[in-house]
This record gives C-alpha cells, structure tokens and sequence, in this order.
C-alpha cells in the first residue's frame, strides 16, 4: 500500500477525531447543564457507543481476513 495514501488516511482521520471531540465537549457541557450535572446519560451513552461501533464495522466489513503476507522490518523475512 502507498505510503501517501496511509498517510492521507490517517490525517483525515485525525482531522475527523478533532471535529468530532469539538462537537462532543459542546453537547457533554449541555447534557451536564441540562441535567444539573448528573453524568449518568453521559455514561450511558459513551458505553453503548462501544456496541454500536462493533455492529457498523459488522456490517461494513463482515468477513475479516488476515493479509497474505507480512515482512517484518528487523531482518526482512516472511
């Protein structure tokens, strides 16, 4: 795989990373004064992220395979 296109990859993901926890602290900060600091929806929220995350990469890529062939970069053997 090009080593531009990993790295194209990668900073649109951290650019992604950076919007998205921008969006996040806003709405943690209205739930937080919404609630009159009762973290529990906070909580429950982040923790069903982790189940909703593990159904979409489901989803999206239902059969994962190991690559074909990995060299490893101490002495260049398979």
């Amino acid at each position: 795989m090009p080593k531009r296109a990993v790295s194209s990859v990668v900073g649109l993901g951290g650019f992604a990373a950076g919007i998205a926890s921008m969006g996040n602290a806003q709405i943690v900060g209205y739930v937080l004064t919404v609630t009159h600091n009762n973290y529990v929806p906070i909580f429950v929220w982040a923790s069903t992220m982790y189940v909703a995350a593990w159904f979409f990469i489901q989803l999206l890529v239902p059969k994962i395979e190991p690559a074909a062939k990995v060299v490893t970069l101490f002495n260049g053997k398979e």
